[in-house]
């Protein structure tokens, strides 16, 4: 039988949208709801509480299995929406993936 969810396809903000499936035994397979599994909640919450705190600027995702190092947005191939990170703050972000990269 085919188990498991793509927690990287589970978050809520544009769940469902491009590079994902519905189907279980897909290996983008995105749950069945946007953070139904436990261990996407417990990220959204502590990403909600932190924030609300102003604690977090933004975010670098460390995907192992295609060994790159993400930024927000994921979601779009070209040009930022208004929320992303600020430009400024966005090359501190690639200059911080950049130096990882090489270590």
């Amino acid at each position: 039988p085919c188990v498991g969810v793509d927690l990287n396809r589970n978050f809520p903000y544009h769940w469902g949208g491009a590079d994902n499936s519905a189907n279980i035994c897909s290996e983008v397979y995105r749950g069945e709801g946007p953070a139904s599994e436990p261990e996407t909640q417990a990220i959204v919450q502590l990403i909600a509480a932190e924030k609300e705190a102003k604690q977090i600027v933004g975010g670098v995702d460390f995907h192992t299995y295609g060994q790159m190092i993400l930024t927000q947005p994921g979601w779009v191939s070209r040009g930022a929406p208004e929320d992303s990170v600020p430009e400024a703050k966005f090359a501190e972000l690639l200059t911080l993936g950049n130096t990882m990269s090489e270590a």
